[in-house]
C-alpha cells in the first residue's frame, strides 16, 4: 500500500515536471509533440495521434485553427485541443470561441490568449500518415471547417468526416494506379 502511493505521488509530480517543460519550451518558441487522448476533436484528431504543437502569436491566430490551451482546471489532461470559432474583440482584449469538431453545440469554450499554449501544426497517426496544417490546402480548409462550426454546427459533423477520409483515404488513387499499371505490366508478358 505504501509503494501504491509512493507511486501515484511521483508519477503526479513527473506529470507536473512534465507539463511545466512542455510549457516552457513552447513560450521559447519551440516545438512539442504530444499525445492526444479524449475524443473532442473526433474524427480529425485520434485518440494516441501525436500532435505537434509550435508556440502562436496573438496576431497570428484565426478562425479555424487548432490552440491548445490550459484551462486552469485539475484534471487528468494538461491541455485541450479545440478549435477557434469565433475571435471576439473587447477593445484591447481579445476572447477565442473554441469548440471540439465532434462536441455539441452548446459546449464551447471562451478562452484568452494567455491560455493558450500553441497551435497544433500537425498530427502523425499510427506513424504512416502525417498532415501538416500549414500546408496545401489546410490553410484554406481550416477557416472554412471553423466558420461553418460557428454558422452551421449540426453540418460540421459532416463535413469533418468528409475531411478525414480524404486524409484517411488519400493514399487509395495512387494504390489503384499502382495495380492498375502492375496488371497492363502483367497482361503485356507473352
Amino acid at each position: 500500500m505504501i509503494l501504491e502511493n509512493h507511486r501515484k505521488y511521483l508519477e503526479k509530480e513527473l506529470n507536473t515536471i512534465a507539463r511545466s517543460t512542455c510549457i516552457s519550451l513552447l513560450k521559447e518558441s519551440k516545438e512539442v509533440v504530444l499525445n492526444a487522448t479524449g475524443g473532442s476533436m473526433y474524427p480529425l484528431i485520434k485518440e494516441a495521434d501525436k500532435i505537434k504543437v509550435s508556440s502562436v502569436k496573438k496576431s497570428s491566430l484565426k478562425v479555424g485553427d487548432i490552440v491548445v490551451f490550459d484551462t486552469g482546471r485539475k484534471t487528468q489532461y494538461w491541455f485541450f485541443a479545440h478549435r477557434i470559432i469565433e475571435i471576439i474583440n473587447h477593445g484591447e482584449i481579445k476572447t477565442y470561441r473554441t469548440r471540439g469538431d465532434s462536441q455539441e453545440p452548446g459546449s464551447e469554450q471562451l478562452i484568452f490568449f494567455e491560455q493558450i499554449a500553441g497551435k497544433v501544426i500537425s498530427l502523425k497517426r499510427k506513424d504512416v500518415l502525417t498532415v501538416s496544417f500549414e500546408k496545401y490546402l489546410w490553410p484554406y480548409l481550416n477557416p472554412f471547417i471553423g466558420y461553418v462550426s460557428f454558422k452551421f454546427s449540426g453540418s460540421l459533423a459532416l463535413v469533418v468526416f468528409l475531411v478525414n477520409f480524404f486524409i484517411e483515404w488519400r493514399w487509395l488513387p495512387q494504390k489503384i494506379v499502382r495495380i492498375v499499371i502492375k496488371g497492363v505490366r502483367l497482361s503485356k508478358r507473352p
